[in-house]
């Protein structure tokens, strides 16, 4: 969990660096909120709707909820 969290940490720093740093300079502010506001929503969606589907693929294929396979 800690090598997952330091590659998210180390992933998102880059990235942030990168976006904002294409940007020219009056615009570098907007461009970092609008990163951030998709890394928010891109989370939501698939935290809250991507997930739950492939869960409930995977649990229907493998027989259910009472299975002891699932």
């Amino acid at each position: 969990m800690v090598l997952y969290i330091l590659g998210v940490d180390t992933v998102y720093l880059v990235a942030n660096v990168v976006v904002v740093g294409s940007a020219p300079l009056k615009d570098q502010g907007s461009v970092a909120g609008v990163f951030n506001m998709s890394l928010q929503v891109g989370g939501a969606v698939v935290g809250g709707a991507v997930f739950p589907v492939i869960d409930n693929s995977v649990e229907s294929m493998r027989g259910g909820q009472g299975s002891a396979s699932a």
